[in-house]
């Protein structure tokens, strides 16, 4: 873990989503040894259910990156890289992996971004 507000959202992930799936911290998506903060494949219980927010994001597979700011357009554009990477990745595989969506938490406005 890279950043120290990383490792926050990411334990605060772990100990939500993990007794209702698999959640992976640092998932690494090639080719270039990118990473998520997170990614999460809900069981069947779980996608069922639509509590609050974090269930409704989390009702099909997903991956999480954090930002403790606002993050500008060379960071959203990062993010799109390494979903797309991902995607193309997961769907490689025999057999296939549910495709993830993204999600970017943030704090701030990210209006530029």
């Amino acid at each position: 873990m890279r950043h120290r507000h990383d490792s926050f959202t990411k334990k605060f992930l772990r100990r939500i989503l993990d007794s209702e799936g698999t959640f992976t911290t640092e998932m690494e998506v090639s080719p270039d040894a990118q990473r998520f903060d997170g990614y999460f494949v809900p069981d069947r219980a779980h996608a069922a259910r639509r509590r609050d927010l974090l269930d409704r994001l989390t009702t099909r597979a997903c991956a999480f990156e954090a930002f403790r700011a606002a993050p500008g357009p060379s960071e959203i554009e990062s993010c799109v890289r390494k979903i797309l990477n991902a995607r193309h990745v997961l769907s490689l595989a025999k057999p296939p992996k549910p495709l993830p969506s993204l999600w970017i938490l943030c704090a701030g406005d990210p209006r530029e971004g």
